[in-house]
Parts: structure tokens; sequence; C-alpha cells
């Protein structure tokens, strides 16, 4: 099956989506696999002994030996990565250390402000 839709993102481009038999040698991130009628996204996956095993975008796993073939849905969008035509921008990267201590300084401060203003008042 090969369907053409709007890519995410795109100026005008359109997307090729396309079924491809997978094996977890070949299974890629951004693919959706179809479980009992059920779309899942893949969004990681971990090299296991005698397979791999995957993460969906709805927290689900499933593990996957090497001998297993799968089909799945796979976008082959125009100028694109395939993972992010899936998945948009719902997943930002992690904070760095400097965010991180940043923020508590900053909510400490926060915190001390308004303890001087009760005091105060």
């Amino acid at each position: 099956m090969r369907a053409r839709v709007p890519a995410a993102g795109d100026q005008g481009g359109e997307a090729l989506i396309r079924r491809v038999e997978v094996t977890p040698a070949t299974i890629l991130t951004g693919d959706v696999l179809t479980i009992g009628e059920r779309d899942f996204i893949v969004m990681s996956m971990d090299h296991v002994h005698g397979g791999v095993k995957l993460r969906f975008a709805s927290g689900e796993l499933f593990a996957m030996s090497r001998r297993t073939t799968v089909t799945v849905l796979r976008a082959d969008p125009p100028g694109l990565r395939t993972r992010s035509f899936w998945e948009g921008t719902r997943h930002r990267r992690p904070p760095t250390r400097a965010e991180i201590v940043a923020q508590t300084a900053v909510g400490c401060a926060l915190v001390i402000v308004l303890m001087l203003a009760v005091v105060i008042r």
C-alpha cells in the first residue's frame, strides 16, 4: 500500500506512506506497527540478547526476537527524517544540568521573596 499525505511542517511536499516488512535489524524509530487493530508508533528501541525491545509512544513495550518479521507503515517525507513526520514537536530534549540549576535557583529565590513579603506584611 502506498499513500500520499501532506508532510508535517513541509511547504507543499507530500509524504509517501508505505508498508514495509522489517526485522529487528531493520526497524526504525517512527515506524508504525499495527497490533490488534491498534497503531503503535516506535519511539525508541533497545537491543537485547536475541532481538530488540521496542518502546511505543503510548509507553508500552514489545519484545521482538531476531527471527521475527513484521509489517510496518513507514513514512518517507521529502526533506524530513521519518521520525519527525510521526512525532511532530511533542518530544523535546531533556534539560541540561545548567538549566536545572538555573530553574532551581529561580524557584528558591521566588520562595524567599514570598517569605519576605509575608514577614514584612
